[in-house]
């Protein structure tokens, strides 16, 4: 029996197994529809001394948990001071501090997980503004789109229109997000990673290569990875 758990799903436009670790540990492993569980579960039996070896670097580096006293939102360009109160309720941003009301000292993970809820709803505000824009500039319209905290996907595209883009986005710098959703945009015109697929998203994005490969959830702070 393997040390680890591997959450094995199902990515009907992948062509080949894909295994993910989250900054917190998590094996993610994706498979094309092809692809049978047990075949995927070989396959991380295959890569089971690299998946550890990455758990152990995970390990060795994670930080005991700590509320931040300041976060960068790179993509608006702004940076909010995090303030705590032992009085009132909820989450408040007054001038440039984001203000944390609780009950206690010691809850530190609910703080950080009311500090999440509170960026979710920076970014459901802003996030949209720059789909729209780039819609514009592609002609690609999605039917709707969703902000949400995912875990191991910096978006997705439905098969219904609908474009699902990660919160943690505001977290990095603006070049990469306006990449990340030109990237979905594209797949409402095709729903694969098909050369035409690539030769869309290069018109709009043609350092599309470079911007993939700086993609990474591990150089995402502690505090916005807990779950």
């Amino acid at each position: 029996m393997l040390p680890f758990r591997a959450i094995i799903k199902t990515d009907t436009r992948s062509k080949k197994i894909r295994i993910k670790i989250g900054l917190m540990g998590d094996v993610v492993v994706s498979k094309p529809k092809y692809c049978s569980q047990s075949c995927a579960q070989d396959f991380v039996n295959l890569h089971s001394d690299w998946i550890e070896a990455q758990l152990a670097k995970i390990k060795d580096r994670r930080m005991p948990l700590q509320l931040p006293t300041k976060i960068d939102l790179k993509a608006m360009g702004q940076t909010f001071n995090i303030k705590t109160n032992i009085s009132g309720r909820g989450v408040k941003l007054i001038n440039n501090e984001i203000i944390i009301n609780r009950f206690n000292q010691d809850d530190i993970k609910k703080d950080i997980l009311r500090l999440q809820k509170y960026i979710k709803k920076i970014a459901e505000d802003f996030i949209p503004k720059e789909v729209k824009a780039l819609s514009m500039l592609t002609k690609l319209q999605p039917q709707t789109i969703c902000i949400r905290n995912q875990q191991t996907r910096w978006g997705s595209c439905s098969n219904r229109g609908c474009i699902s883009l990660n919160q943690k986005l505001l977290l990095i710098n603006p070049t990469l997000m306006r990449y990340v959703i030109i990237h979905e945009l594209c797949h409402l015109q095709e729903m694969n990673h098909s050369k035409n697929f690539w030769k869309l998203v290069q018109r709009y994005q043609p350092n599309f290569k470079e911007l993939d490969s700086k993609l990474d959830f591990n150089k995402l702070p502690v505090w916005a990875i807990v779950k």
